[in-house]
């Protein structure tokens, strides 16, 4: 499914292919937000970001600098 969130850093719409069913992540959000790694332990912690703040990879690396 392709998910639109919007960045909590610099706020702008960031788009990622995340491989979970609508259902699964309008539960996500309905449920008072549980844990992402315990509702989504199938991603990756780079899907997982993005569900929660709308970052991305790339726009983490350009803020934090990228893992050595």
């Amino acid at each position: 499914m392709l998910v639109y969130k919007k960045s909590v850093v610099s706020g702008v719409v960031n788009e990622m292919e995340i491989p979970v069913s609508p259902e699964r992540i309008a539960a996500f959000f309905q449920e008072g937000s549980p844990l992402v790694q315990n509702a989504f332990p199938e991603l990756n912690v780079d899907q997982r970001e993005f569900l929660v703040s709308g970052i991305t990879p790339t726009e983490w690396n350009n803020i934090f600098g990228e893992d050595e």
